[in-house]
């Protein structure tokens, strides 16, 4: 079986789809420094951030990675 890799040029990503990748991005960085001992305050600290940030995007739908992306998204 040969795994096919099709790019899809006509759609590209949506803003939320980006912002939600950006997040996990993010708490996965934040998870390897905290499994690290010398850097495991701030991946504790990174995490818990992030951890806060999404639960108030969820309340108030409010999310600023979206306003981040849309302004990059608009440069270019």
């Amino acid at each position: 079986m040969k795994l096919v890799w099709k790019r899809n040029t006509g759609h590209p990503m949506s803003l939320e789809r980006q912002a939600t990748c950006a997040n996990g991005l993010l708490v996965v960085a934040s998870a390897v420094l905290a499994a690290i001992p010398e850097t495991r305050l701030v991946g504790l600290c990174g995490t818990a951030f992030m951890g806060v940030g999404l639960v108030v995007s969820g309340v108030t739908s409010y999310c600023g990675w979206v306003r981040i992306l849309q302004w990059f998204s608009r440069s270019s």
